[in-house]
């Protein structure tokens, strides 16, 4: 991708490559990027469960770590809401 720079006096020629661009304002932010692609998580299922009656209600996608989710959401066998928690199969 080409910028051009604008809000020069005149009308400016030049075009500078867009990484050269990044290189130039701001170079720790573009090691940044590059280490934190390398340690990205990825989602994974999850189960809610119910507290009350054990059924599997409810699967959701979520990064690893942090607290155990506990929600209160719909149970369709009791029909009415309960306690669900996360739970790994």
């Amino acid at each position: 991708m080409l910028l051009h720079f604008t809000g020069c006096q005149k009308p400016c020629s030049k075009t500078i490559l867009r990484d050269q661009l990044l290189k130039f304002i701001s170079p720790l932010s573009t090691r940044a990027r590059i280490s934190m692609a390398k340690s990205k998580k990825k989602a994974e299922t999850v189960f809610l469960v119910c507290e009350e009656t054990g059924h599997y209600n409810y699967t959701i996608r979520r990064k690893p770590g942090g607290e155990k989710l506990r929600l209160r959401k719909y149970n369709p066998h009791v029909r009415k809401h309960t306690w669900h928690l996360e739970k790994k199969k």
